[in-house]
């Protein structure tokens, strides 16, 4: 079950939101519709995939809290699930004004981009994890 906090931003570029029924994947495309179901008592949820993680070993999908709700593994925080792939197309991310976006650094003798270096990712790209928070 999810630890990020509330409001924080997810990989997708939206905030984190535990009422959504949402989910992070280390695997699946963002903004791939997935059913998780709990096989010790059939309950499934369909939820969104918006964010990357979880970062334990062991684990391939981390849910949102009203997601683990209505699939009732709540108390227990983790268990074992079923995953079914129900729909992929890629989620809309929030793309930088002109004068939000990142520029590429240049040499300044040239004007040019050093050799080997690599734009930066625009924002909302990467996950942001609370480790304080993990679950063991």
């Amino acid at each position: 079950m999810g630890t990020k906090p509330a409001g924080r931003p997810t990989a997708s570029g939206e905030a984190y939101d535990p009422n959504d029924l949402t989910a992070a994947s280390r695997t699946l495309p963002l903004g791939t519709t997935v059913e998780v179901t709990n096989p010790s008592n059939g309950r499934s949820v369909k939820v969104r995939i918006n964010d990357r993680g979880p970062y334990v070993r062991g684990r391939s999908i981390d849910l949102s809290k009203r997601a683990a709700e209505e699939i009732g593994i709540i108390e227990k925080g983790v268990g074992p699930v079923k995953i079914k792939r129900v729909e992929s197309k890629p989620a809309a991310r929030r793309t930088p004004a002109a004068s939000e976006a990142p520029k590429p650094k240049t040499d300044e003798s040239s004007g040019t981009q050093p050799s080997g270096s690599e734009p930066p990712l625009a924002p909302g790209v990467s996950a942001i994890s609370d480790s304080s928070a993990a679950n063991p």
